[in-house]
């Protein structure tokens, strides 16, 4: 782990920091709040596109392409776990004496600044981090917010606030929350994943455990009780568990969800007092994700009533089961699921709002995941009425997996009536355009740049003067760490 007094200082010495592989979602969200902080901010990715567009329009110097004289006048250089240390930016760094930061070490640095709060786990990090931002936002709080997806409510994935706590996703990639000290966590789940960097499951079990280890000594940690691998796992801090089961702290009693999206749902709180949320989210999955966020946000004491209100007008992150066009009783949705089990809670949440046809594009996300997890996703679809799948998406800087999986390996695996491999993502656009009857809700499924497709359709539905594409969609895809 890093000597944290060292990336302190170099933070709070820089006036001119630069930022390698600015544009993945991480890294875009640590250079709007420099850039909010008063920093002179520039950064580089490897192309141009819609990410580095949006940051030059916040006041970030972008540069398509990495060069090594980009990095002129830097005083420091923060770069995404994705860089590799070839990288001529990094290299000119360190032939300069420039301090050279990971994008965790300068999140880690920011957050011993501040009430940190943290939120680990495989899945719904991005989602439960917005909603406690939203929750302690409107409860007056003022939290600074460092996401790991454009939360609505938020205009984008940071916000500098000028209250006490800092809410971060605690992603689990390369190790990276082991540079995070939050004196408060939640982690929702932890299931076999990123396996291309952490070899074995046992291995990311000890790092969830490093995590809580590294919080301090009065720490809270907030864990799903209904995901058994979290149950099980002996964590040294005062512990609230949320979940079904009858011993939960937060216990979760009731579901119930809306035709068209939404649910309500009834908690006990660890006093025992019952009460009925509504919130705009789809899915049981996310009604333990916003009872993690009341588990924190009453920890903080935040009043209840302004929880409920927050809950109430939260409208969700981009790519999380998120609406992109409704016309003439088609129903088009994306979701930046990428692991069976996200697939799957995707899928069911659709079942317990649509009561029409369901048709899905997937995208799977690295060679590697598909390889390893390649029996979970072939069941991971028994529900819907047809399956597209798209070519394997591969980020830069992720190898390909040995066993060289293709997507067709996986329709080889799926027992399912209606499944079919398209060769790139204009084949499936075409066959989705087929697919656009009343009745039908197609769901766009995956974490690598599926999302065109989504925004395509969208012009199938209507006419772009009567709707504007851009309120509609996610500003851009993914970035290579999910």
């Amino acid at each position: 782990m890093r000597d944290r007094p060292t990336a302190a200082d170099a933070l709070a010495r820089s006036r001119r920091p630069h930022l390698v592989g600015v544009a993945g979602t991480g890294m875009r969200s640590l250079a709007t709040l420099l850039v909010d902080l008063g920093h002179d901010v520039s950064g580089s990715d490897l192309a141009a596109g819609p990410a580095l567009d949006a940051l030059a329009a916040r006041g970030v110097r972008v540069f398509a392409g990495h060069r090594a004289e980009q990095i002129k006048g830097a005083d420091l250089v923060i770069c995404s776990a994705a860089v590799p240390e070839e990288n001529p930016e990094l290299v000119a760094a360190r032939e300069r004496g420039l301090p050279v930061l990971t994008h965790a070490q300068a999140l880690g640095a920011l957050m011993d600044q501040r009430v940190g709060i943290g939120v680990a786990g495989t899945h719904g990090k991005s989602t439960t981090t917005a909603l406690i931002a939203h929750l302690l936002t409107v409860a007056g709080r003022d939290p600074t917010l460092v996401g790991g997806a454009d939360a609505i409510d938020f205009g984008g994935s940071a916000r500098l606030g000028h209250g006490p706590e800092l809410v971060a996703e605690a992603d689990e990639f390369g190790r990276r929350f082991l540079e995070l000290r939050p004196r408060f966590a939640v982690i929702t789940g932890i299931e076999p994943d990123h396996l291309d960097y952490y070899g074995t499951f046992d291995a990311i079990l000890h790092a969830f455990r490093q995590f809580v280890d590294g919080m301090p000594a009065d720490g809270v940690v907030v864990t799903c009780e209904d995901e058994p691998n979290l149950a099980a796992l002996e964590l040294p801090r005062r512990r609230l568990r949320y979940g079904w089961r009858g011993h939960c702290d937060w216990r979760l009693e009731r579901f119930e969800p809306r035709l068209g999206g939404g649910a309500a749902f009834t908690v006990r709180d660890p006093a025992g007092r019952r009460g009925r949320y509504e919130m705009g989210l789809t899915g049981r999955h996310n009604a333990a994700n916003a009872v993690a966020a009341l588990a924190i946000v009453q920890e903080l004491g935040v009043a209840e009533q302004a929880a409920r209100e927050g809950l109430a007008s939260f409208q969700g992150t981009r790519r999380r089961f998120e609406t992109v066009a409704k016309k003439d009783g088609v129903w088009v949705v994306e979701d930046y699921a990428h692991h069976p089990t996200a697939v799957a809670a995707t899928l069911e949440a659709a079942r317990e709002v649509h009561d029409g046809r369901i048709v899905v594009l997937f995208q799977p996300h690295t060679s590697h995941r598909t390889a390893s997890l390649l029996e979970d996703f072939a069941r991971a679809f028994d529900t819907a009425d047809r399956v597209i799948l798209a070519p394997i998406y591969q980020p830069a800087g992720r190898e390909s997996s040995p066993e060289s999986v293709t997507s067709g390996d996986l329709l080889d695996r799926m027992y399912h009536a209606a499944a079919d491999v398209v060769s790139s993502l204009g084949e499936a656009l075409a066959a989705l355009r087929e697919e656009l009857a009343p009745g039908t809700l197609v769901l766009t499924i995956g974490a690598g740049d599926v999302t065109s497709v989504a925004r395509e359709l969208i012009s199938a539905l209507t006419d772009s003067d009567e709707i504007d594409a851009g309120e509609l969609t996610g500003v851009a895809p993914a970035g290579s760490s999910a």
